[in-house]
């Protein structure tokens, strides 16, 4: 299975193959609260304030993001799982989606992040991802399954409404096929 990371971040950062990104700032003064995992600061004295990064890796569970005291501003961009390939075929998965929300009011106290895993020739990537097929039964006529989707909610998994809470969503790449390469997410 491939890594897959998402990033939050409180300030721009690069995206990495697959993940969430959270922007914000936080005025120089304010203390950063500890998060998991720990945010990377820096501090822009001609506005004065502080942008941090935070970077999620792929885990296969939900996981949670605690804005910062503080915070003025937040930004996620995501990008979902990439699709399989399809096993012992020369066909390769679909890309991913990758979005980005402009300035969100965050007045909840947590957001629930969870990161799209990429799609294998056993199993759809987690977070929705499709399973493969199969042409003509055997292991070794596998398909690609679907990348999982990368999303950002306010109610927990676990929870009745979380499906509805997400705020914003990267699909994952499409399964390759015996015969085609999967097609690309968000085209």
């Amino acid at each position: 299975m491939r890594a897959r990371r998402v990033l939050a971040a409180l300030g721009a950062v690069a995206l990495a193959t697959a993940g969430i990104v959270t922007t914000g700032s936080v005025t120089a003064a304010v203390a950063i609260a500890p998060a998991n995992p720990a945010p990377v600061c820096t501090v822009i004295e001609a506005q004065p304030m502080v942008r941090c990064t935070v970077t999620y890796n792929y885990t296969g569970t939900e996981q949670v993001f605690t804005p910062p005291t503080g915070i003025t501003r937040l930004q996620f961009e995501l990008v979902g799982g990439r699709g399989g390939d399809a096993a012992a075929l020369s066909t390769v998965g679909g890309q991913a989606d990758k979005v980005r929300t402009a300035d969100v009011s965050h007045a909840v106290q947590q957001f629930f992040v969870n990161v799209g895993g990429a799609g294998s020739s056993t199993e759809g990537g987690y977070n929705g991802g499709g399973a493969p097929g199969y042409i003509g039964g055997g292991a070794s006529n596998r398909q690609g399954g679907g990348g999982g989707a990368s999303d950002i909610r306010t109610v927990a998994g676990t929870e009745p409404g979380s499906l509805g809470s997400r705020i914003i969503v990267a699909g994952g790449g499409g399964g390759a096929s015996a015969f085609l390469n999967g097609g690309n997410a968000g085209m």
